[in-house]
């Protein structure tokens, strides 16, 4: 499996930035989006479609489908084991051919902005999803195209986009858990790509905070009670070396970097706090420790770029949900620690 997804993301991911430099830093931190009204009802415009292919799981229908094709799908997460009979169809709208997937899946399908989304009914109010006014200009400027094997989890997603886009986008632990569908879009914004990913891996945009700068953006799920800035030291005792080290600008990627960062972020896995310690180290330049206490900590995969230290610290941190950690400055090194 692992393999196979390794290849998808080679083969079918490609992301770009269209966009620039933004105003100063200005974090926005929201609370629950309301809810809107189900995305517009007129279907994407994607070219008419032939296709044929053997009955095989609806997974790897949609894959080959993104592969031959094109234009987008996104599937609820779980759908992708299910059967679908022998296609075959010459000339055929794209909606006509989606339309036939959900159907032979018992599900239903609607379009969104940039592709079709196919869910079971009770799944119905994920149309909802909406990060409408919740990105900074930076992120919102953003465009991409994707494509991700269904049971990715979303660490890993957000840093495949993270390093492809040249930025970052980090998740708390509640939601790297959480696994995508299978699905692929062509040329959609970032929040429309983010809004589909929400949508396959069943998490209601309703439910999650948003904070993004110029500089990252950090998803969490409403439970997160961490604060936003995990810095333990007293700010007007640190002296100016240390508040210049804390203002140094870093890549940083977790556990860490291979030799060809999109596929080691796609293929990452948690890693242990402990295990991180020393690549931390090395990115930052300058050691970074932790109390024996947080050794076992899960570390789950990220990647973050032209980041203050102050923030990759931060976001760091902020992965734990639980208000219980921190980190001070001593005069040779970062301690992580409890609160």
């Amino acid at each position: 499996m692992l393999l196979r997804l390794l290849m998808h993301a080679t083969l079918a991911l490609s992301l770009s930035v269209l966009a620039a430099c933004a105003p100063a830093r200005q974090g926005r931190e929201k609370g629950p989006a309301k809810a809107t009204d189900s995305p517009s009802a007129i279907p994407p415009s994607f070219p008419k479609a032939s296709f044929s292919h053997e009955a095989a799981p609806l997974g790897d229908m949609i894959r080959k489908i993104g592969q031959d094709i094109g234009g987008g799908i996104v599937a609820l997460s779980g759908l992708e084991e299910r059967s679908v009979p022998a296609l075959s169809l010459q000339g055929s709208s794209y909606q006509s051919l989606v339309q036939q997937l959900a159907a032979a899946v018992e599900c239903k399908a609607a379009p969104l902005s940039h592709a079709w989304f196919i869910y079971p009914e009770p799944y119905e109010a994920l149309l909802q999803v909406s990060l409408e006014g919740r990105l900074h200009e930076r992120f919102a400027a953003m465009n991409a195209s994707i494509a991700f094997g269904a049971k990715t989890r979303l660490s890993n997603v957000f840093a495949v986009l993270s390093e492809s886009l040249g930025t970052t986008i980090v998740a708390d632990n509640y939601l790297a858990e959480a696994a995508c569908g299978e699905l692929f879009m062509e040329k959609a914004p970032l929040q429309t790509v983010l809004e589909a990913v929400l949508m396959s891996a069943r998490i209601p945009a309703q439910e999650i905070a948003v904070d993004c700068t110029d500089e990252y953006l950090f998803i969490a799920s409403l439970r997160n009670t961490a604060p936003k800035t995990a810095l333990l030291s007293d700010e007007n005792s640190l002296s100016p070396a240390q508040k210049a080290l804390l203002e140094r600008v870093v890549d940083v990627v977790l556990p860490d970097a291979g030799e060809n960062p999109v596929q080691s972020a796609f293929a990452a896995k948690a890693a242990k706090l402990q295990d991180v310690l020393t690549p931390l180290t090395r990115q930052m330049n300058i050691e970074v420790a932790a109390k024996r206490a947080l050794a076992a900590v899960p570390i789950y995969p990220c990647t973050m770029h032209k980041v203050r230290i102050r923030t990759a610290m931060d976001l760091i941190i902020r992965q734990w949900p639980l208000a219980t950690f921190g980190y001070e400055v001593t005069e040779n090194q970062l301690l992580i620690r409890p609160r």
